[in-house]
């Protein structure tokens, strides 16, 4: 069992990091032992690193995505479902995959992290903690 009582995470691209270093202090403030991920996509982990070090947050664990699955595997087992449903692919608005592709990784993070630590939490990186949850 790990040493954390309670982990958070989000979800995150460069353009909205800047909330996360708010938002760790805050629960530092209302929680004790907390473990903080973000779930990053692997081109900008270097991006992560230098700006968390900037903030002294090193102790905020960066996951890859792609340890748990690429956006273009999703899209290649998305198009192989389609075309064995018969599905026409121009049917298919693939902007909207990003969004799917998020849930995913929550989803995929949560199921992992569950097996060493009982209470997890997902906080969207533009969201702002005013008050323990």
């Amino acid at each position: 069992m790990e040493k954390y009582k309670i982990s958070f995470f989000s979800v995150c691209q460069f353009n909205k990091a800047r909330f996360i270093p708010e938002n760790y202090f805050a629960l530092k403030n209302f929680y004790n032992d907390i473990k903080y991920s973000v779930i990053i996509p692997s081109k900008e982990i270097n991006q992560f690193k230098k700006y968390f070090k900037e903030k002294n947050l090193e102790v905020i664990n960066l996951v890859n995505e792609e340890e748990f699955i690429s956006i273009s595997e999703v899209i290649n087992l998305l198009k192989k479902e389609l075309r064995a449903k018969h599905i026409d692919i121009n049917l298919i608005d693939f902007k909207r995959i990003g969004w799917y592709y998020q849930q995913i990784l929550k989803l995929s993070f949560l199921f992992s992290e569950s097996r060493i630590i009982d209470k997890i939490i997902m906080i969207d990186a533009d969201t702002i903690i005013l008050k323990k949850l």
